[in-house]
């Protein structure tokens, strides 16, 4: 059956809860993908994205009761798009992060304590500023708004120095560390969130705790030096900003408590069972991109709530937040909840996953999401010898050869519809 070209646009709209529980850089709209897959294609149909990245053709796919291949190289891609398959039972996810972040309450709470002449309470996020020296005289610069000649540029607080008047660019300063400059917390003593100035004897967790003993003592710890070869090293200025480590992107505190976390989800895998598990590391994963440098406050912006990078880059504010992990977590399991009760919702009730081509073809329901590590056993003494991606196109290649036909391409958008024979 020959089918029309598209001849009207589609109007964008905005994700649904799915794919708010994980950040993925340049997703499609849904709306206008489901509305391709339906022209285009039937229930029952095969439907491959070859670069699948943050799932919308696999979900909106399945979702109109087509089968659906995703393939992705990044493995964060491939995760991320099996874990918007949710078609299990939310109330026992939503049970298994309550006492998983009930136990990391008790654990860590104290982490983000503060105390005050007149109040203490819980820190939800502290505000920090970059310190640099001067490339001309060494003078400290802080790098707050006050001290700002315009993007990038700063003032030089050394009347004698030959940059007090033209300033000095941050990249071609030395930097210096960070200074505290405020706090939001809630108040112990009267319940209410509170900003007020910070100083680093008002938080005495600062002394309470070794960090970078504690990150010593694990066995499993996220650090590598950042490669020369690194995307977007040289675009973003990273050596220059004091980027050299992977941990150079946190805090000490919170590349710490990440550290431990990350320690406590992987302590945890011989006694949980295994789809619970992958979804607290799926929480954790998701978190990442709240508890890092690159997230800032804004009074103007957001009601003043911390924004995280929202692009491809390494974005270092030159005024950071440090916020509260525990309560990210928090934030971030109720936004997975709404999601995965929305796929639940939302997909077939019979939805199960393919591990095979065969297990594809053998029911409508059904989806399979490869990566390069994926197990591809179709010929095990061969197996060693070819590298995973050769195996993932060969056994592709198999399986289009089998009876599947017509492969047209919809534009740049980079996914292939793949259609039964039909008699």
């Amino acid at each position: 059956m020959e089918t029309t070209p598209l001849k009207r646009s589609v109007k964008a709209q905005g994700h649904t809860a799915q794919y708010k529980m994980h950040k993925y850089f340049a997703r499609r709209p849904y709306n206008v993908f489901r509305h391709i897959i339906r022209h285009y294609t039937e229930k029952g149909d095969v439907v491959l994205d070859s670069f699948c990245g943050g799932g919308v053709t696999v979900f909106e796919a399945a979702a109109l009761e087509r089968r659906v291949i995703g393939v992705d190289l990044n493995p964060l891609a491939a995760f991320i798009t099996k874990m918007q398959m949710f078609h299990g039972d939310t109330a026992e996810l939503k049970d298994f992060y309550r006492r998983f972040l009930v136990t990391a309450e008790k654990k860590y709470g104290d982490w983000y304590r503060v105390v005050f002449p007149d109040d203490e309470g819980t820190a939800l996020w502290f505000e920090w500023a970059y310190i640099v020296r001067c490339p001309a005289c060494g003078e400290r610069i802080v790098l707050t708004e006050e001290n700002k000649k315009s993007n990038g540029i700063y003032f030089c607080s050394n009347a004698a120095c030959q940059n007090r008047r033209k300033g000095v660019k941050r990249v071609d300063c030395i930097p210096a560390g960070s200074k505290p400059l405020r706090v939001k917390y809630r108040s112990s003593t009267t319940g209410k969130t509170l900003v007020r100035p910070l100083t680093t004897e008002n938080m005495p967790v600062f002394e309470k705790y070794d960090f970078q003993e504690i990150v010593e003592k694990l066995p499993r710890k996220a650090q590598f030096t950042i490669p020369d070869d690194w995307d977007r090293l040289y675009e973003d200025k990273l050596r220059e900003k004091g980027i050299h480590e992977y941990s150079d992107f946190f805090t000490e505190r919170n590349y710490a408590l990440n550290c431990l976390l990350f320690q406590d989800i992987l302590s945890l895998r011989e006694t949980t069972d295994e789809r619970m598990n992958e979804y607290l590391y799926f929480l954790f994963s998701s978190s990442l991109r709240y508890t890092n440098k690159m997230t800032r406050v804004t009074d103007n912006w957001e009601n003043g709530k911390p924004t995280a990078m929202d692009k491809h880059a390494f974005w270092l504010p030159n005024q950071y937040v440090e916020t509260n992990i525990l309560d990210v977590l928090r934030q971030r399991s109720k936004a997975i909840l709404q999601g995965c009760e929305y796929a639940a919702s939302t997909l077939p009730s019979d939805l199960t996953e393919a591990l095979t081509f065969e297990e594809l073809n053998r029911h409508n329901h059904c989806f399979m999401v490869l990566n390069r590590s994926s197990p591809f056993r179709r010929n095990r003494s061969m197996s060693s010898l070819r590298t995973p991606r050769m195996e993932a196109m060969s056994s592709m290649r198999s399986f289009l050869q089998s009876g599947m036909h017509g492969m047209p391409v919809i534009g740049d958008l980079t996914v292939i519809f793949i259609k039964k024979t039909r008699p």
